[in-house]
């Protein structure tokens, strides 16, 4: 499958998810700024993703065609689906037994090292900045019943 293709599937794909989740977002009830409905937020994802599908398909359908060669199949990467899958697990793990902060610290650096491309320091500043701001968000202002830190 070349490349195009592959983004052009992809594209369509996230469009019609999109599409999915905001329909059936809807008919929970959107409801007001003031108070918020069940459906609120899978509406508005659903929305940004049939956004990012047309920014997909557009990109793919403006991209030149790519020289079509033959290429001996290989296997996949898998470093990436794995570290996530490990960082939702050390999320589960650690947020019980050592808090929120360090809990999301290591899921954001388990998550990173997914992509080859970042380097140490890259994933330092990314794990601290998303700890902070976790701790901000969900135990400052929503009162998430999870210490930031167990003694």
């Amino acid at each position: 499958m070349s490349p195009r293709h592959r983004d052009l599937c992809g594209g369509l794909l996230t469009f019609l998810a999109g599409c999915a989740a905001a329909t059936q977002g809807a008919t929970y009830g959107i409801g007001n700024l003031a108070a918020l409905g069940a459906g609120f937020f899978p509406t508005v994802i659903g929305a940004l993703l049939m956004l990012c599908g047309l920014a997909m398909l557009v990109q793919a359908g403006i991209s030149a065609p790519a020289a079509h060669h033959a290429v001996r199949p290989s296997l996949p990467d898998m470093r990436g689906a794995t570290c996530i899958i490990l960082s939702l697990m050390t999320f589960e793990i650690l947020a019980r037994y050592s808090g929120l902060l360090p809990a999301t610290f290591l899921t954001v650096t388990v998550a990173a090292l997914g992509d080859r491309t970042n380097r140490p320091r890259d994933i330092l500043i990314l794990a601290t900045v998303l700890s902070i701001l976790a701790g901000v968000i969900f135990w400052g202002a929503l009162k998430v019943q999870l210490p930031l830190f167990y003694a």
